[in-house]
C-alpha cells in the first residue's frame, strides 16, 4: 500500500525552529517520494508514494490516513503527465 506523508510547515517552524524547505528536510531524512504537493491554505505539504520512511519521524511529519485526503492524492497522481510528454 502506498504511504503518503503530511509535512506541517507551521509546526516545523514554531515547534522546532525548522525553516528549511520541506523537500530539503525530506531528502535529509532519506525519504524518497513520487511527488510533493504544496497545500498553501493548510500551511502543509503532502508527499505522495513515500519510501524509506524512518521509524521515528519529527512530530510535524505525519502519515496521511484520512480517506478524503487519500482520495484527493489519488486525483493528483492520476492527473500527472509523464515527464517526457510535451505540455505545450
Amino acid at each position: 500500500m502506498a504511504k503518503h506523508l503530511r509535512y506541517c510547515v507551521m509546526g516545523a517552524s514554531m515547534d522546532y525552529d525548522e525553516n528549511r524547505h520541506p523537500e530539503f528536510v525530506m531528502r535529509e531524512l532519506g525519504i524518497n517520494y513520487r511527488r510533493g504537493i504544496p497545500i498553501t491554505v493548510g500551511q502543509q505539504w503532502w508527499f505522495c508514494n513515500c519510501e524509506n520512511i524512518p521509524d521515528k519521524l519529527p512530530t510535524y511529519i505525519t502519515h496521511i490516513k484520512a480517506k478524503a485526503t487519500l482520495d484527493q492524492i489519488k486525483k493528483y497522481i492520476a492527473a500527472e503527465k509523464p515527464e517526457n510528454e510535451d505540455v505545450r
